[in-house]
């Protein structure tokens, strides 16, 4: 059941509290707002304390904005005007919860088609992106960036500022201590590189030559006795025209962590 603390609105409390039914065409109007408040068939089961500053970008393809505050000392947040951005058909199950932006960024990003299963807790001025899964007690530190497609398996642990690279898959109980690169599979403990993610890869329609491509690739930067930035040059000079290795390079070059 959703409880909407701080609402006025009799309407739109009513319109919170409808629990984990799908919604359709529900939509909240005053002087100000006269757009949809919740997302088309998304399904919602998280205590949202507050809901402020609806910005809908069109009726087609509306945005909620909600979230509890950030659980951070006042030096980083004094009840700023921050938000909490979650796109279209994201499923969001029961007790989980989201984290408004700080100062620093202004708000926290959910994307499009995502599901975050029970317990899931984001942290203030993370941004996902879309199509990606977040399973049982996975917990985000702040500003952590996941991007599209990635998976998190259960009890995923993800310190701040970490970044998760698209078609990722993270095995259950990992703690993700640096960047993990786009396409590949990350397991044990401490965690490391454990193969491309074959499976996701297939369902996404990823042919045989991209795949044997992406592990070519990570062979090269992973395996290879070199040291990893004459990897990561060797990996320029051999595949300069590959879309896939241009993506990971660019995401091991940007990194700040470090790669795991």
């Amino acid at each position: 059941m959703i409880k909407c603390r701080n609402c006025k609105s009799k309407k739109l409390r009513k319109i919170i509290t409808v629990g984990s039914q799908p919604l359709s065409g529900v939509f909240y109007k005053n002087k100000k707002f006269s757009k949809y408040l919740v997302n088309k068939y998304t399904h919602l089961d998280v205590t949202l304390p507050r809901v402020n500053n609806i910005k809908c970008p069109n009726v087609k393809c509306p945005s909620l904005e909600s979230g509890n505050n950030p659980e951070i000392v006042y030096i980083k947040y004094d009840d700023e005007k921050t938000h909490v951005i979650i796109g279209d058909r994201t499923i969001i199950r029961e007790f989980v919860t989201i984290n408004k932006g700080t100062v620093v960024s202004g708000k926290t990003i959910l994307g499009s088609d995502c599901l975050l299963m029970s317990y899931v807790h984001i942290a203030h001025d993370c941004i996902i992106g879309n199509h990606v899964i977040m399973s049982n007690l996975t917990t985000l530190g702040g500003h952590v960036t996941i991007d599209d497609w990635a998976i998190l398996s259960g009890g995923v642990l993800v310190h701040q500022f970490c970044k998760i690279g698209t078609h990722a898959f993270v095995g259950a109980g990992g703690f993700v201590a640096q960047d993990v690169p786009p396409f590949i599979l990350a397991a044990g403990s401490p965690l490391e590189y454990s193969g491309i993610n074959i499976v996701g890869l297939k369902r996404r329609g990823f042919s045989n030559e991209d795949r044997q491509e992406i592990k070519k690739v990570y062979k090269i930067f992973f395996r290879s006795n070199n040291n990893r930035k004459e990897n990561l040059d060797k990996i320029k000079a051999e595949f300069s025209s590959s879309e896939s290795a241009i993506i990971i390079s660019d995401f091991i070059l940007t990194s700040e962590r470090g790669i795991i």
